[in-house]
């Protein structure tokens, strides 16, 4: 992170990697055997590297692993769905981040 500033991301392919980049850190925390407490410092480790890259224009790279160390598969209406209950919502019980 602390060399983003120094990429020119005049293409955006740069900005893109940090999507690729969530995605897979959300598998890596839903598949990592993790207590609450690392779950919850794995959450604040996203958010600051998301507050880093808002100025660059890289919006919600890593809001899916960040809503994944606070949630994991504890989230009840993920649980309903995964037990076969979907709803309009999906797994969410507000705005799907």
């Amino acid at each position: 992170m602390s060399e983003w500033e120094n990429l020119d991301d005049s293409d955006g392919e740069a900005s893109g990697f940090f999507r690729d980049l969530g995605a897979a850190w959300t598998e890596a925390i839903l598949s990592a055997d993790l207590t609450h407490e690392e779950r919850e410092q794995w959450a604040d480790q996203f958010a600051a590297w998301q507050a880093e890259l808002d100025d660059y224009g890289v919006d919600e790279a890593f809001d899916a692993p960040q809503t994944a160390a606070l949630d994991g598969w504890d989230y009840p209406p993920l649980k309903r769905v995964l037990q076969g209950t979907i709803t309009e919502q999906g797994a969410w019980d507000g705005e799907p981040p």
